[in-house]
Protein backbone atom coordinates (compact mmCIF):
# COMPACT_ATOMS: atom_id res chain seq x y z
CA UNK A 1 0.00 0.00 0.00
CA UNK A 2 1.15 3.71 -0.89
CA UNK A 3 1.61 5.77 1.77
CA UNK A 4 0.08 9.55 0.93
CA UNK A 5 3.13 12.35 1.29
CA UNK A 6 3.44 14.33 4.42
CA UNK A 7 2.73 18.11 4.41
CA UNK A 8 5.71 20.46 4.62
CA UNK A 9 6.52 22.43 8.00
CA UNK A 10 5.00 25.17 5.96
CA UNK A 11 2.26 23.81 4.48
CA UNK A 12 1.18 22.44 8.15
CA UNK A 13 1.41 26.01 9.13
CA UNK A 14 0.01 27.81 6.43
CA UNK A 15 -2.94 25.27 6.78
CA UNK A 16 -3.70 26.15 10.74
CA UNK A 17 -3.44 29.31 9.91
CA UNK A 18 -6.02 29.13 7.18
CA UNK A 19 -8.05 27.25 9.75
CA UNK A 20 -7.67 30.11 12.03
CA UNK A 21 -8.63 32.74 10.08
CA UNK A 22 -11.91 30.85 8.67
CA UNK A 23 -12.54 29.88 12.51
CA UNK A 24 -12.54 34.25 13.19
CA UNK A 25 -14.81 34.62 9.72
CA UNK A 26 -17.51 32.52 11.37
CA UNK A 27 -17.15 33.23 15.06
CA UNK A 28 -17.45 37.34 13.39
CA UNK A 29 -20.86 35.99 11.72
CA UNK A 30 -22.27 34.38 13.97
CA UNK A 31 -21.69 37.07 16.90
CA UNK A 32 -23.50 39.45 14.22
CA UNK A 33 -26.21 37.08 13.54
CA UNK A 34 -26.92 36.89 17.33
CA UNK A 35 -27.03 40.86 17.33
CA UNK A 36 -29.68 40.75 15.02
CA UNK A 37 -31.75 38.10 16.63
CA UNK A 38 -31.49 40.20 19.97
CA UNK A 39 -32.67 43.30 18.00
CA UNK A 40 -36.02 44.93 19.86
CA UNK A 41 -36.73 47.99 17.48
CA UNK A 42 -34.99 51.41 18.40
CA UNK A 43 -35.64 53.33 21.64
CA UNK A 44 -33.82 56.22 21.88
CA UNK A 45 -33.70 56.17 25.65
CA UNK A 46 -32.73 52.25 25.88
CA UNK A 47 -29.76 50.18 25.16
CA UNK A 48 -28.49 51.66 21.89
CA UNK A 49 -26.92 47.97 21.12
CA UNK A 50 -30.59 46.06 21.36
CA UNK A 51 -31.56 48.37 18.36
CA UNK A 52 -32.57 48.23 14.50
CA UNK A 53 -29.79 50.31 13.44
CA UNK A 54 -26.87 49.03 15.71
CA UNK A 55 -27.64 45.48 14.25
CA UNK A 56 -27.34 46.69 10.84
CA UNK A 57 -24.01 48.91 11.39
CA UNK A 58 -22.57 45.31 13.37
CA UNK A 59 -24.08 43.42 10.44
CA UNK A 60 -22.93 45.09 7.83
CA UNK A 61 -19.33 45.59 8.77
CA UNK A 62 -19.48 41.35 9.94
CA UNK A 63 -19.96 41.14 6.19
CA UNK A 64 -17.64 43.65 4.59
CA UNK A 65 -14.85 42.20 7.18
CA UNK A 66 -15.63 38.51 6.16
CA UNK A 67 -15.19 38.97 2.39
CA UNK A 68 -11.60 40.84 2.72
CA UNK A 69 -10.74 38.10 4.75
CA UNK A 70 -12.53 35.38 2.40
CA UNK A 71 -10.60 37.25 -0.90
CA UNK A 72 -7.83 36.91 1.19
CA UNK A 73 -7.36 33.61 2.37
CA UNK A 74 -8.64 32.59 -1.59
CA UNK A 75 -5.61 34.41 -3.53
CA UNK A 76 -3.44 32.87 -0.78
CA UNK A 77 -3.93 29.47 -1.96
CA UNK A 78 -4.09 30.57 -5.48
CA UNK A 79 -0.69 31.85 -4.88
CA UNK A 80 -1.72 35.66 -5.77
CA UNK A 81 -0.48 37.29 -2.63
Amino acid sequence: MTSLPQPTQTQQSMAESIDDRLITVIDRLTESLNVCYEAEGYDPKGDYRKGYPYATGHAQSAMANSIQELDSIVRLLRGDY
